[in-house]
């Protein structure tokens, strides 16, 4: 078992050591780094994951299926419990349902606010903020604060 996760591992470890030595180096300029990026996470990494997935022999598939069932349940569960605890404390639908993926899927709270972003800028939600998601707003100096760089008006003062 061992083994095969070495296996498996190994060769992602070793692209990542190579992608932060260049980092370090400076190897790459940025639009360089982006088409990488994109080129690993789009293309190289579906691949590999599918074909990582067809080489699984179907008696071990079936085998784990009771697992993957029990990992569902207690998720949705989860959801289910955190969901009436949000709306128990007077939270709106909306929140309480935020509250609970949160509570229940607490990996994608890194991944999901720049997908939702993402989305939304797409639909249009842009134009209806006013300004461009990737200018900063109105008043906001070098590092995002006020135009002195602080995080509060009053720390200029």
């Amino acid at each position: 078992m061992v083994l095969s996760a070495l296996n498996v591992l190994t060769p992602v470890l070793f692209v990542i050591a190579l992608g932060y030595a260049a980092g370090r180096r400076k190897e790459f300029n940025a639009d360089q780094v982006t088409g990488i990026n994109e080129l690993a996470l789009d293309f190289a990494l579906p691949a590999s994951l599918f074909v990582g997935m067809v080489g699984i022999p179907r008696a071990q598939l079936v085998q784990g299926a009771s697992l993957c069932w029990w990992v569902v349940a207690a998720l949705v569960g989860m959801y289910i419990v955190s969901f009436l605890v949000a709306r128990g404390l007077r939270l709106s639908s909306a929140a309480a349902a935020l509250f609970a993926l949160g509570a229940a899927f607490p990996g994608p709270r890194s991944s999901g606010p720049p997908c939702l972003t993402d989305g939304l800028a797409r639909a249009g939600a842009r134009d209806r903020l006013g300004h461009d998601r990737r200018e900063s707003p109105p008043g906001a100096g070098k590092h995002g604060g006020a135009r002195g760089g602080a995080a509060h008006p009053a720390a200029n003062a």
